[in-house]
C-alpha cells in the first residue's frame, strides 16, 4: 500500500462510515485502502466511539441503522453493525429515561425495566 500525502478526506470518510453507518474498522479498512491498525489508531484517537453513541440515540437514527442492517441480512451479506453496542445504548437511554437521575445509573442501581431487556444493567 502506497503512503498518501493528504489522509484527511479519508480520515473524514473513515470516520463516518463508522459513527453513522455503523462499519467495523476492517470494513472500512478494507474500503478505503487503509491498514486496520490506522482505523483504529484513528478510532481511538478522535474518539469515534463516544461519537457512535451519540449518533445511534437519536431514535429516527437507531430505526434507520437496525433497518437497513436487517434488510442486508435478508439479502445474505454480512453483518456490519454491533448490534450488542446498538442494545446497549438502547438500555441505557431507557434506565436514564426511567430514573432520570444519573446519579442512579453510575452508581450501578439495576434497570428498573429490567423485564423488557431480561437483564441487568451494571456500570
Amino acid at each position: 500500500m502506497a503512503k498518501r500525502v493528504n489522509n484527511s478526506v479519508i480520515h473524514s470518510l473513515a470516520e463516518r462510515m463508522f459513527v453513522e453507518e455503523g462499519l467495523t474498522a476492517k470494513a472500512i479498512a478494507e474500503a478505503t485502502d487503509m491498514s486496520e491498525q490506522t482505523i483504529g489508531r484513528w478510532r481511538k484517537d478522535g474518539g469515534w466511539e463516544d461519537k457512535r453513541k451519540q449518533f445511534l440515540q437519536a431514535p429516527q437514527n437507531i430505526k434507520k441503522a437496525i433497518t437497513e442492517e436487517l434488510q442486508r441480512l435478508a439479502q445474505g451479506y454480512d453483518p456490519r453493525l454491533d448490534m450488542k453496542a446498538i442494545n446497549d445504548v438502547l438500555i441505557i437511554g431507557c434506565h436514564l429515561r426511567t430514573r432520570n437521575k444519573l446519579s442512579n445509573f453510575w452508581s450501578g442501581t439495576n434497570c428498573i425495566c429490567y423485564s423488557k431487556h431480561s437483564k441487568k444493567v451494571k456500570v
